[in-house]
């Protein structure tokens, strides 16, 4: 345009345009060497194509792209003709420059040659032989595609100028608004010159889309945090703390909801943090704890706690996080996660005046449980409680890059007592796209044993051996973490069921079972034992040890032990 010459077009790419993305071949691992993908865009801080990876869910930047839907001739022309139509307009009144525009102009430069061969290969798109008909349909069918490809890929803001270019600004706005209207009802803090050799903390937004039991949008909720990782131990904090209820505690309530047949309530402090007095100022002057703070946590749970105790209900002796309080010979338990809670009782009408009694800490009733820390909770009265993870493996999955994985019909085979972990090959510390780490093995057993802790405990023995070995995992124990995964995928739909018929007999019974494989770890000969405990029909405790057989010569033999031993050496 400023030149007076028209530039080569022949090379635009179209947004939306499928291709095929090839691996690094320096990188040597088992990983597909290419797979399909949609052009969505040119690097900014690289040269290269930003693509979205169906199977993997993500946006990558990279030059390994081949067979590139590009304009054949005919469009070329037309839009040659288009180009020198819009040069007339621009010489009396300039027209702004769209950014999906710039981003097709700078795609054709940086991008690279293709082999003439590829170009056969390509699907192109039909255009219209209508100049003013190619310019309509062309602007609708990438409208089209940077929708479906925005809302596909398009995840929670990292940052506030990333809210401010999303399609849900609007809605970010009103969380923004809404989050700093409690900010203010809260009298959470007062504008007040910096002290001098003030160590002030910056702020940043955290943005989170709240998604219901059954996966669907909820609401967009925006939080102002402090940043607590510029706060110094022992000047503006000294302990930090959080009540994290035991996971088999949250079943013991649910177990007891069951019992009861009163279905137990999930209760929601909005904004937690900000009711708590601060202990100690920072600019702008806090007056009361924020989101970010290190012992922000600590705080609540103070005030919570005095508010409970203050209430008449007691903290339980075994998990901190459990308060129980009878009136009138009415129990009532009350379970704590942060600013969750699970309240149940023995009466329906108990249970509702807990909320109503809590007024100064603004507990929102949410009815009866239906999603409570990741887990979806299912309620008959007939049938009991059922829990399930479906959800939080699929999340967990596409997080590592398996969400399109086959799965496998056990969590562990035998092979897993057959490795050689002289010649095992130690996965790396670090390293780049592609290359399996220490850091992501450990980051897949944490979310493995979370989900084996809440409502999977068949793999449980899997998890366990493979977290043996966090510290200097080896290419085994990612195969074996993969395996796990892939049997997830294959049974993300089953559920813990909690029928309870048990629960509603008296009196109830105890029941235990013990298992044990002798010396099948090959590389310490160490055995596995593994105890089960149930109260009537329903699991109350898993167990699981480890003894060598050197423990009869370095321990305590029990009496039953000892007489075998005597026997297997003659001693009568």
């Amino acid at each position: 345009m400023l030149t007076g010459k028209s530039p080569p077009l022949g090379e635009i790419v179209v947004f939306g345009s499928p291709c095929t993305v090839y691996r690094d071949p320096r990188k040597k691992n088992f990983a597909q060497r290419a797979q399909t993908a949609m052009i969505v865009g040119v690097g900014q801080e690289t040269k290269g194509y930003r693509v979205y990876l169906p199977k993997d869910r993500v946006v990558v930047t990279t030059q390994h792209v081949k067979n590139i839907e590009t304009l054949d001739k005919e469009q070329n022309l037309q839009v040659q003709r288009l180009y020198l139509q819009g040069d007339e307009t621009l010489e009396g009144d300039e027209a702004p420059v769209s950014e999906a525009q710039a981003s097709v102009a700078e795609a054709t430069r940086a991008r690279s040659k293709k082999k003439p061969w590829a170009r056969e290969r390509h699907v192109t798109r039909s255009v219209a032989k209508n100049a003013g008909g190619v310019t309509n349909e062309t602007a609708q069918s990438q409208e089209a595609a940077r929708d479906i490809v925005n809302s596909v890929t398009e995840h929670d803001p990292k940052t506030y100028q990333e809210a401010m270019r999303s399609k849900l600004k609007d809605k970010w706005l009103a969380a923004m608004a809404e989050e700093l209207r409690a900010l203010e009802d809260n009298g959470v803090w007062r504008v007040v010159r910096k002290p001098k050799g003030a160590h002030a903390l910056h702020t940043k937004w955290v943005y989170k889309t709240k998604i219901d039991a059954e996966g669907a949008i909820e609401r967009l909720k925006a939080r102002l945090v402090a940043c607590g990782n510029e706060q110094e131990f022992g000047v503006d904090y000294s302990v930090t703390f959080s009540a994290v209820i035991e996971m088999s505690s949250v079943k013991l309530i649910f177990v007891l909801a069951r019992k009861w047949r009163v279905p137990a309530k999930h209760g929601d402090v909005p904004n937690a943090p900000l009711g708590v007095d601060n202990d100690s100022e920072l600019v702008l002057e806090l007056l009361k704890a924020l989101y970010g703070l290190k012992q922000a946590g600590r705080l609540w749970n103070q005030l919570l706690h005095k508010t409970l105790i203050k209430s008449g209900f007691a903290q339980s002796l075994t998990d901190m996080c459990v308060y129980h309080r009878r009136r009138e010979g009415i129990l009532v338990v009350v379970g704590v996660y942060v600013d969750d809670l699970l309240v149940t009782g023995m009466e329906q009408q108990a249970v509702d005046a807990f909320f109503g009694e809590l007024t100064e800490l603004s507990i929102k009733d949410l009815g009866p449980a239906s999603k409570f820390l990741g887990m979806r909770v299912s309620y008959n009265e007939d049938e009991g409680y059922d829990l399930d993870q479906e959800l939080a493996i699929e999340e967990m999955l596409r997080e590592h890059g398996m969400a399109s994985v086959h799965s496998v019909r056990t969590p562990i085979g035998a092979e897993s007592n057959e490795i050689d972990e002289a010649s095992d090959e130690l996965l790396p510390t670090s390293g780049g796209d592609g290359v399996v780490t220490v850091h992501k093995f450990q980051s897949l057993v944490g979310s493995l044993m979370w989900v084996a802790r809440c409502t999977r405990p068949d793999i449980a023995y899997a998890v366990h051996k493979a977290s043996r070995r966090t510290h200097s995992p080896t290419m085994s124990d990612w195969k074996l973490g993969k395996r796990i995964a892939r049997y997830l995928a294959g049974t993300k739909s089953l559920w813990l069921s909690m029928k309870g018929q048990g629960a509603l007999e008296e009196p109830l019974k105890v029941v235990a079972y013990s298992d044990a494989d002798f010396a099948a770890d090959k590389a310490d000969r160490k055995s596995f034992v593994g105890a089960l405990a149930k109260r009537g029909v329903l699991k109350a405790e898993y167990l699981e040890s480890e003894k060598m057989p050197a423990d009869v010569l370095t321990k305590a033999l029990e009496t039953p032990r000892l007489a075998d031993l005597r026997v297997i050496v003659g001693l009568h």
